[in-house]
């Protein structure tokens, strides 16, 4: 019989109470006369689905809580506040079938997720591939003082690099931070490269730190931490990139392998206080202020915005594959050969997002697309569960890496890379995927170049699990 300590019972139930009233607050805030009972009952048990797995999940940080939280916000709460306001982002009205069924792909694949993931077992050798990529991963360094020189100075001549290339003051500014290379997606990927670079440098200092604190590797993080902020000002990049950034190294200072539901904690914060105040601030002016004529909204005007669009699209891909037929992996495609330019290969492939939006006759075409929309639009519901199975088996490994495989007394990958791949799995999940997959190569390449300024220690024993 399964027996759960006491500390993680109280824990747990907690967070749910909590959730649960968040959950009833947004499904109370608004009338539901003349609203689908079955489609408000579809965004109930995606809920319900999502907290369930949270809930179970107590480990401080997962790629698979991370999941669940999206699943909960941009797949249940979000589009539930929409529904029952008629607000529809980008001003596209969906139809309630083309809603029913995009609840039907996003519960098959959260069932399909959660048991892809719980069904996943890794069992490899050390002189295996997986072996190997698992070793490198989890291998625990040794950075001399001359190589911690080395990257320090590498990472300040890149950030100069980036400054003379973009200019100083227009770091701060997003119409003028950006890079003047002809290819659109080696301009993408250099400019996140040497973005990520002085991020990746703090990481490896704070890991350092860790184990032995000394004043000039204080001083060089310090003179890290203030090229990171300049290259990922907020005022000049997106939010999932600078969040991605800034939150990566506050959880490799702060996170230790642990059951704890700070993070969740956090989470919560962000809903009930973050969002509804950046809303409220967005919408209120000074003369309002001073006039006494304030109205505070709360959470649910919060979520009817078009950053929490995702819900939608998976409803409009429905739409798309309903009037134009599936696309036979052509965007998938896209991604593989990303490195080619269009140039090169004129007939390539446009990205899911963007398709969508210019068929339904959108002039803005930066809109999200979820991994349910992606894999529907390219292969129709045989797609669902294979994107869902290698999704969640790539989460299951990451996830299985750090927590069974490595420890907190080392410097290794694994630690330096987790946290940040962590946070960006929202963006993996709010899509579209292209840019984010581009992204993600984008924010590791930097420690992958690092790791090169280091040693392997040797250790006594090897545990194989």
């Amino acid at each position: 019989m399964l027996r759960v300590g006491k500390k993680k019972f109280i824990s747990g139930s907690i967070l749910l109470i909590v959730l649960l009233i968040i959950f009833f607050y947004v499904f109370n805030s608004e009338h539901i006369n003349g609203r689908s009972a079955l489609i408000i009952t579809g965004f109930i048990l995606i809920g319900i689905l999502s907290l369930v797995n949270i809930v179970k999940d107590s480990r401080i940080i997962s790629a698979n809580k991370f999941f669940w939280y999206f699943q909960f916000v941009f797949m249940s709460i979000a589009p539930l506040c929409q529904y029952l306001s008629g607000y529809y982002p980008w001003r596209v009205k969906i139809d309630d079938s083309d809603i029913e069924i995009a609840q039907l792909i996003v519960v098959f694949w959260s069932v399909l997720y959660r048991l892809f993931y719980h069904r996943t077992k890794l069992k490899v050798k050390n002189h295996s591939v997986g072996g190997r990529i698992r070793n490198y991963f989890t291998a625990d360094r040794y950075f001399s003082p001359i190589c911690l020189t080395g990257i320090f100075v590498c990472t300040v001549f890149g950030f100069a690099l980036l400054i003379r290339m973009i200019g100083f003051y227009d770091l701060f500014f997003r119409s003028t931070n950006t890079l003047d290379i002809e290819n659109s997606t080696i301009n993408f990927v250099v400019k996140k490269f040497l973005t990520a670079l002085p991020a990746m440098a703090c990481a490896v200092y704070l890991m350092v730190i860790r184990k032995k604190k000394s004043a000039p590797m204080v001083v060089g993080l310090v003179v890290l931490i203030f090229a990171t902020v300049c290259s990922n000002f907020p005022t000049s990049t997106t939010r999932y990139w600078m969040g991605t950034i800034f939150v990566g190294i506050m959880f490799v200072a702060m996170i230790r392998r642990k059951e704890s539901r700070l993070v969740d904690y956090g989470i919560i914060f962000g809903l009930l206080v973050a969002f509804p105040l950046f809303y409220w601030f967005k919408t209120v002016t000074v003369t309002d202020f001073v006039g006494g004529s304030v109205k505070f909204s709360g959470i649910t005007e919060s979520f009817n915005t078009v950053d929490f669009d995702a819900f939608t699209l998976v409803a409009r891909s429905v739409r798309y594959v309903r009037e134009n037929g599936i696309t036979w992996g052509k965007q998938l495609i896209n991604i593989i050969l990303f490195f080619i330019p269009r140039s090169i290969w004129e007939s390539k492939p446009i990205t899911t997002n963007v398709l969508i939006a210019s068929s339904q006759n959108q002039t803005f075409t930066n809109l999200s697309c979820p991994l349910p929309a992606e894999a529907y639009v390219n292969f129709g519901w045989i797609g669902v569960p294979v994107y869902c199975l290698v999704y969640a088996k790539f989460n299951y490994y990451i996830d299985d890496i750090f927590w069974n495989k490595s420890s907190d007394d080392d410097i290794s990958v694994i630690n330096m890379a987790y946290p940040f791949l962590c946070v960006i799995t929202l963006y993996i999940n709010r899509g579209p995927l292209q840019p984010s997959f581009i992204q993600t190569i984008a924010l590791v390449l930097p420690l992958i170049v690092i790791i090169l300024f280091s040693k392997r220690r040797k250790k006594k024993e090897q545990h194989e699990k």
